[in-house]
């Protein structure tokens, strides 16, 4: 098993270099190479993107499994071979999800070989994975190169986001003990936002849920087969997060909107019928602008050691994300009036309860993004309970 995953290791050194994969010109990275591997920030205008559902390395037995190097190798060289097939362009997008700080550590060193050149923006999370042979697991944000072809059908391995309005649902949930209950009608919930946004389940592109336990992650898989039924099958994304027990699962959902009218604003902020508007977040965020920010996923760089506090310490985490949030975002034309989709990681305590509090003072209350915030066992980082991952538009006319 050993030597098939190092020779798979060195035959990929260079994955994202090939002629399909190129640099594409209507790409801007932000600080490309700060962060060794990736980019602060990808702007992309006027695309036809391709999200990948959660990609898993190849594990030989349920006994054994590759170091992490090898099984980062496994997952980007399925990638590389998905992408190929619809002639993918560049990667603008990563998304890692690691079952263990040092995992992180390891697999974010291991970039910089897959992507020595036109860098992707990168976000991580510490989750456990649906395999105990499993600790390296990613999704990819991907654009067309040929704007001609056609249409990329939907399948459990990707879905395409056509140019046009782009949808972001933030999380939903419906409380029930039981896990397949819970799912069930969550699913039903989307549905009907859906239906609200003028679209249909053919038009949706992926679903993130945060669920617990991981263990149980069949069931919720089999719900979304049987809800989905008869139509291709949808990309998933499973995350593991902390969560009541009458609350085992949250969905949220990316959604094609169509070509939006001439006079339609860059982003619209909408509640569906029956829910309420929160001052904090949006339930639905559609963009009808054809640029898209996407932002690696910030950590604060504060000393702790000198905050001995704990809520001193949450304050100077949060101040600090989005210090760094809003540089990047001037970097990229565009600021906190203009932002679409956050996902919010919580490890402490401290962290979640400052978030809830100074993030009123960030966001502008008719137009805050949609958002998932999901309480994890750690958020990649030693010591930090914070890491948010975040998608704007730039503030510019089209």
């Amino acid at each position: 098993m050993r030597s098939g995953f190092s020779l798979l290791c060195v035959a990929i050194t260079s994955l994202f270099m090939g002629t399909s994969l190129m640099a594409h010109d209507s790409i801007q990275r932000i600080d490309q190479g700060k962060q060794r591997g990736s980019s602060t920030a990808v702007v992309v205008q006027s695309e036809r993107l391709i999200h990948t559902g959660q990609i898993f390395p190849f594990v030989v037995t349920d006994e054994a499994k590759g170091s992490v190097a090898d099984q980062l190798a496994s997952v980007m060289n399925q990638a590389k071979t998905s992408l190929a097939e619809i002639n993918a362009g560049a990667v603008v997008k990563l998304n890692l999800y690691v079952t263990t700080e040092s995992v992180a550590a390891e697999a974010l060193k291991a970039l910089p070989q897959y992507f020595p050149d036109n860098q992707p923006a990168v976000s991580l999370v510490v989750t456990k994975l649906p395999s105990p042979t499993v600790d390296v697991a990613a999704d990819f944000i991907s654009v067309v190169a040929d704007k001609d072809q056609p249409a990329v059908a939907r399948s459990s391995r990707m879905g395409e986001l056509p140019e046009g309005s782009r949808i972001y649902v933030s999380g939903q949930a419906e409380q029930d003990m039981s896990l397949a209950v819970a799912t069930r009608k969550t699913l039903e919930s989307l549905r009907k936002t859906v239906v609200f946004l003028g679209r249909s389940d053919a038009d949706i592109v992926q679903l993130k849920a945060f669920i617990q336990p991981m263990q149980d992650w069949k069931i919720v898989q089999a719900e979304v087969d049987a809800f989905y039924a008869g139509q291709p099958e949808v990309p998933l994304v499973l995350v593991e997060w902390k969560s009541g027990a009458t609350v085992p699962i949250e969905i949220e959902l990316i959604a094609a909107g169509g070509k939006p009218p001439a006079d339609a604003p860059s982003m619209e902020y909408l509640t569906p019928p029956g829910m309420t508007t929160p001052a904090i977040y949006c339930r639905v965020c559609r963009i009808n602008h054809p640029g898209t920010i996407y932002v690696s996923g910030l950590y604060s760089d504060h000393d702790r050691t000198k905050h001995p506090e704990t809520a001193v310490n949450g304050d100077l985490e949060v101040e600090s994300v989005f210090a760094q949030l809003k540089d990047v975002l001037a970097k990229a034309n565009s600021d906190f009036e203009h932002l679409a989709k956050a996902t919010y990681y919580v490890s402490s305590d401290a962290a979640s309860a400052s978030l809830n509090k100074l993030r009123p003072g960030y966001y502008n209350p008719q137009r805050p993004p949609a958002a998932s915030k999901a309480a994890v066992d750690s958020v990649g980082v030693p010591s930090l309970g914070l890491t948010m991952d975040m998608i704007a538009v730039p503030n510019t006319k089209p």
